[in-house]
C-alpha cells in the first residue's frame, strides 16, 4: 500500500493529488465567492426537470445558455445578503 497526499478545494469539495493545482483551481471555482459566479449570487436560479435535467437561469438577464459565468457585474453575493437578513 502506498500513502499518497492529496489537496481538496476549500469550496467545491474537488480532490487533487498536486498544490499547484488546486490554487489554480479555486481561484477559478465557481463555488468561491470570489469568483463573483452565478452559483454564489443571490439572482441564480435553478430547477431541476426529468428528463431535462438543470434548467438554470439569471432574474437579471444574465445569458447562461453558455454555460455558468464569473466575474458578473450585477452579481450580489448571496453569503453576503443571508449574514445581513440575520440581524
Amino acid at each position: 500500500m502506498k500513502e499518497v497526499t492529496c489537496y481538496k478545494c476549500d469550496h467545491c469539495n474537488k480532490v487533487v493529488q498536486t498544490k499547484a493545482y488546486m490554487k489554480k483551481h479555486e481561484a477559478k471555482c465557481f463555488f468561491n465567492s470570489k469568483t463573483r459566479s452565478c452559483i454564489t449570487c443571490a439572482h441564480f436560479k435553478q430547477d431541476i426537470y426529468e428528463p431535462q435535467g438543470k434548467v438554470r437561469w439569471c432574474n437579471k438577464s444574465i445569458d447562461l445558455t453558455g454555460g455558468l459565468n464569473s466575474n458578473c457585474p450585477r452579481h450580489l453575493n448571496i453569503e453576503a445578503l443571508t449574514a445581513s437578513e440575520n440581524f
